[in-house]
Order: structure tokens, then sequence, then C-alpha cells
């Protein structure tokens, strides 16, 4: 197993991008209740004292149904994440989503900010969201210090990183 996606698969990890797809949802106007519960199974999935790979190794999507806050659906989800680190909702969720909802899935990033990155930077993408953390950019707007881009840039090098894989 290539090490890449033993770290991608850690439940923190897999908490991570649901969350991130909450975020995306929410920012969209899906359900309340769909929204909610990725959230309480991003919680539940955050807090198990088993990793998740194990869990499935040794019981499949029933085992990680088992775990609290999680449903079938989304337990079919962890599954279809677990071998390469890839989730085809969250990849249609990023797609799909207008740059500043795109952007607000960001840890850190409200809706304010991310207005005006988009519309200072002239920027639409997580790439280019990227390559503006890289380039002194982000830290050139107001507001916005060395060490809240330091984050985003490690923050944003995961959630591509689990795009290209």
């Amino acid at each position: 197993m290539h090490p890449r996606t033993t770290s991608l698969a850690s439940n923190g990890r897999i908490a991570e991008r649901l969350h991130e797809a909450a975020r995306l949802l929410e920012a969209q106007g899906a359900s309340p209740y769909r929204v909610k519960a990725f959230r309480e199974a991003a919680r539940g999935i955050a807090s198990h004292p088993r990793a998740v790979r194990q869990v499935f190794a040794q019981q499949g999507v029933k085992g990680l149904d088992a775990i609290p806050g999680v449903g079938l659906g989304i337990a079919a989800a962890i599954a279809e994440m677990l071998p390469t680190g890839r989730w085809s909702l969250l990849e249609r969720l990023r797609a799909g989503a207008d740059p500043v909802a795109v952007f607000q899935a960001v840890p850190g990033m409200g809706p304010s900010l991310a207005r005006r990155i988009r519309a200072s930077l002239r920027i639409a993408t997580l790439e280019e969201l990227y390559e503006a953390a890289h380039d002194g950019r982000l830290e050139s707007l107001p507001g916005v210090g060395a060490r809240r881009v330091r984050a985003w840039r490690a923050i944003l090098g995961d959630m591509l990183a689990s795009s290209s894989t």
C-alpha cells in the first residue's frame, strides 16, 4: 500500500472530508438534515477509538455503519475513500460549487473573506487559491496574516492531493 493512501485514510482525514462535504452542501442549499448527517458522521469518525480502515477490513460496511453518527450511505462513502483516498461525491461538490462556496470549504475562511479573495485576486478554484497562498498574493490582502496563510497552504495541499489521487 502506498504510504500516502494510508495517511489519507486516517480517521482525522476522513472526518475532514465529511466536514468539507457538509460545508459545501450547506453552501449549495442542501437539506439541513443531510448537512447535519455529514457533520455527525465526521464527529463519530474523529472520536472513534479504532482506525476506520481496521473496522472496514474486519467488518466491512456494516462495521462502519455501527460507528455512532455513521449511516449506511456515509459508510459506503467511507468505503469508497479507503482504497484510493478519492470520494466522488466530494469531487462533484467541489466542481459544482461557486468559487466563494468552494473557498468557504477551507477551514478558517468565512463568506466575507472568501468573497473578498474572489473579487480582489480574481481567482475561482482551489488550485488558484493554493497558488495565491504560495506566491504572496493572499498575504497582501488586509487582515490575512502569515500564520493564517501557512495553515491554508497545508490545508489546501491536503485538499488538492485528495482530488488528484
